[in-house]
């Protein structure tokens, strides 16, 4: 199990509230991984995760974004939005972390291979889809890309007319960059734009005529930018044999799943092989009273292409709270926590 305590609780409620079931975790699915996917309504999730941190007495601040950090004499102030907040602790979830950079974390990044992001968005065909041909819309497909009216990486992964019957669309979208706000509105153009491309195929071929676009994603989802320089880095082959850290904090599952504009072939853990996630990752050098977590942690390219999925970036988010807590409370730095200290906690949730 990945997660427990809170954010289990969200997560299965979630789906259960959203009409799914969870799906059978003590079941391998072997390289069909994704069967072990938790479905659930976005907007459910957010309403009740905002629920559970009102009770907790969280203040959420969803509308502000951090442009200065100072240094004072009790941790931390934070600017950003008119506003300023007082912190001991900080713990950088923005997956870029641009925040722990502002402190003066060292980060990296593979600019020259960047891996595309995807953007999301379900496609309604106004058609009864027996009545179409598949092979024909697959034909029409590679022409139209031949011709330039559609990009190879607007549709990828299966035929068409499976997109349509999957009410799911899958594409890579190139250069997908969010680090910065410009870089972030450019990556969301570009994903509207693939989507427009594909919808006015759909829309070109017989009987597809009414195609509609009925959902959206807010954004274009990015897999990869910065990472930071921490006291420990997960490597590909430390991740892929499972090597237990002796200070995991964490656990993780996902297969090697590096994206390039050809599309993907996850490289599959073997069975039995249970990967850690060590606490050092999560601190970047050259900080105090900062930690990191979720897609930013500290790993190389192939191994940070696994750990950067959800479930995996809940755990690290608990253990960095976990330990950014027990440092505030007993007024030392995150690096002077046990492990073991955490680790009970966490056992405790």
């Amino acid at each position: 199990q990945i997660i427990a305590g809170p954010g289990w609780d969200l997560v299965s409620n979630a789906c259960i509230r959203s009409g799914f079931k969870l799906p059978n975790f003590k079941r391998p699915y072997g390289t069909s991984h994704w069967k072990h996917q938790i479905r659930l309504k976005g907007r459910v999730y957010a309403a009740l995760a905002q629920i559970a941190l009102r009770q907790a007495g969280v203040e959420i601040r969803t509308n502000n974004e951090v442009v200065g950090v100072f240094r004072t004499e009790f941790g931390w102030r934070l600017a950003g939005g008119g506003r300023t907040v007082e912190a001991k602790q900080i713990v950088d979830c923005t997956g870029n972390a641009s925040v722990a950079a502002l402190c003066g974390a060292l980060r990296e990044r593979d600019e020259d291979n960047c891996q595309p992001g995807s953007f999301a968005y379900v496609i309604d065909p106004g058609c009864d889809l027996k009545a179409l041909d598949p092979e024909k819309l697959n034909a029409a497909l590679d022409v139209a890309i031949a011709e330039g009216k559609v990009l190879a990486t607007d549709c990828l992964g299966r035929p068409p007319y499976l997109y349509l019957d999957k009410r799911k669309m899958s594409n890579h979208i190139p250069g997908a960059d969010n680090s910065t706000v410009p870089l972030a509105e450019k990556a969301n153009q570009l994903g509207i734009e693939s989507m427009n491309r594909m919808l006015a195929f759909f829309r070109a071929q017989p009987g597809l005529e009414k195609a509609r676009v009925v959902w959206k994603a807010k954004e274009t989802g990015v897999r990869e930018t910065y990472r930071i320089i921490g006291d420990e880095t997960v490597t590909e082959l430390d991740y892929f044999a499972g090597l237990r850290y002796p200070g995991a904090v964490a656990y993780s599952f996902y297969p090697i799943d590096i994206h390039t504009d050809a599309g993907v072939v996850p490289r599959q853990l073997l069975p039995g092989v249970v990967p850690t996630v060590p606490f050092g990752c999560m601190l970047p050098k050259g900080t105090e009273n900062v930690l990191v977590a979720g897609r930013a942690v500290s790993s190389d390219r192939a191994a940070n292409s696994a750990l950067r999925v959800q479930a995996t970036c809940m755990a690290e988010g608990q253990a960095a709270g976990v330990a950014a807590a027990l440092a505030a409370r007993r007024s030392m730095t995150p690096r002077e926590i046990s492990v073991e200290d955490i680790c009970e906690v966490l056992r405790s949730l």
